[in-house]
């Protein structure tokens, strides 16, 4: 009963395949639509049995309507009976083809329709650093998805000129501002055996301009050079004959007494 069902189908939908469909195609229009039948009808996979719907009932021919909350599912009533199927893969349905096309193709009309859009080099509130960028879109069609991307440190990213700059040109209003290097990402460990952040770079938080010790490196011959509570400079005092220490109190290098 199904397979007499499914060839019923098959003739109708055929034989009412969207004419604008065909310009689009252009040649081998009869080569696509019979694919696009037989994908529609024969490779889909079949979600739910179909059933009888009162009101598409004493319907005449085949309807097809596509899932308005799921861009893969689409249904077909024929004479009052509604089959619900879904498109192989990654393909989505076309509404004006009622077949299934490439997700992301220029056939694509659902995914973008449901898609929320997302601007294209904007600044992002977790951090001033951060920023969407769009790629260049492919020749293929594909839709162009945003990727964050973050200023290397310490340059925060500019709304106006669209463009990462240096902290004393940039307005963050109400977006976090970072100000030590283990506030970017690109300082962070990403595998087991990466050194913490904390211990390759220092913090200027709460220090003031010009030379500074190291914390955590205390009593050593680690400094840092700090402008606006951000590192300009992570150094180390040059050795002598004696052996040499960075000394807060004086904001310089000092011979260690042996």
């Amino acid at each position: 009963m199904m397979i007499m069902y499914i060839r019923e189908v098959w003739a109708d939908l055929e034989s009412e395949i969207n004419p604008e469909f065909r310009k689009r195609l252009g040649e081998g229009t009869d080569i696509v639509v019979r694919m696009n039948v037989v994908v529609l009808l024969s490779a889909l996979a079949v979600v739910s049995a179909f059933e009888m719907n009162k009101e598409w009932e004493g319907t005449i021919g085949v309807e097809w309507k596509e899932d308005p909350a799921d861009c893969s599912v689409f249904y077909l009533w024929y004479n009052g009976r509604r089959t619900k199927y879904s498109c192989p893969g990654t393909m989505v349905t076309d509404p004006i083809s009622r077949a299934c096309v490439p997700k992301g193709s220029k056939l694509d009309k659902c995914s973008e329709k449901n898609t929320p859009g997302i601007p294209c080099n904007a600044a992002l509130k977790e951090s001033c650093a951060k920023y969407t960028n769009c790629p260049v879109p492919s020749e293929m069609g594909m839709p162009v998805i945003p990727e964050v991307q973050e200023c290397p440190y310490p340059l925060l990213y500019d709304e106006d000129s669209k463009g990462c700059a240096y902290p004393d040109t940039v307005k963050c209003g109400d977006r976090i501002e970072p100000k030590d290097p283990c506030d970017y990402r690109a300082n962070q460990c990403e595998g087991p055996n990466c050194v913490p952040c904390s211990v390759r770079h220092p913090s200027c938080s709460g220090r003031p301009d010009g030379l500074n010790v190291w914390a955590g490196r205390e009593k050593t011959p680690y400094f840092v050079v700090c402008r606006g509570e951000r590192v300009v400079h992570q150094g180390l005092c040059p050795q002598g004959d004696k052996g040499r220490m960075f000394d807060p109190e004086i904001s310089g290098c000092v011979d260690i007494d042996v």
